[in-house]
């Protein structure tokens, strides 16, 4: 009689997974092309606890420095894919005028091995007059960027954004409480080959 024999068994398992959101511990603020007014107090943007970064601007068009958020504490497995980047600001202003700069596409991007880089998503609107998240990126967003795991993980990695004055109103002031990022990813969770042979009775399970 003809021994019976098994076929090899192939087992690849995937996770789709978040990390965060996080909280940045370096902050500080970088020059922009037109910046004409720096932050007080940046590094208040470290939590979320109504203490804030200011900015007041004198006259219309004037812009913002950035804050620029780093070292966020990531462990993306290594090998993992990432999938999307989600940026949050925490801020409003007392007089809804101060709005994002996406016409000279310096205002919301992210911040890769200490450069601040990537397609800027701003949109243009006003910001409220209350303390709210502003979300830019998402599950499938990257910033026009590749990224790896050591990337995300890097003390380097962050965020970075600017504002300018769109009113007239001397002592209008913006405020930022918080930035906080979240990060997207597929893990390959196991990839286990297991060849199961039969013959004569007997059985073996051999993990390749």
């Amino acid at each position: 009689m003809m021994p019976k024999l098994f076929i090899a068994l192939v087992c690849l398992t995937f996770i789709f997974t978040t990390a965060g959101p996080n909280s940045g511990a370096t902050i500080t603020t970088a020059l922009y092309v037109d910046s004409n007014r720096d932050w007080s107090n940046a590094s208040n943007v470290a939590s979320s606890n109504d203490t804030y970064a200011t900015i007041a601007a004198v006259q219309t068009d004037d812009f913002s420095y950035y804050i620029k958020v780093t070292n966020f504490g990531f462990s993306i497995p290594g090998g993992a894919t990432v999938d999307g980047i989600k940026v949050e600001w925490e801020r409003y202003s007392d007089a809804q005028v101060f709005v994002e700069d996406d016409l000279s596409a310096t205002s919301e991007r992210v911040v890769k091995g200490g450069t601040i880089t990537g397609t800027n998503l701003a949109t243009g609107t006003t910001w409220p007059s209350s303390d709210t998240y502003q979300a830019y990126g998402g599950a499938t967003e990257l910033w026009g960027l590749s990224w790896s795991a050591s990337d995300i993980n890097a003390s380097t990695f962050g965020a970075a954004g600017c504002v300018f004055n769109a009113g007239n109103n001397a002592l209008t002031t913006a405020y930022v409480d918080h930035c906080r990022i979240t990060i997207y990813y597929t893990e390959a969770a196991s990839n286990v080959k297991k060849k199961v042979i039969g013959y004569g009775g007997h059985t073996e399970i051999e993990r390749l």
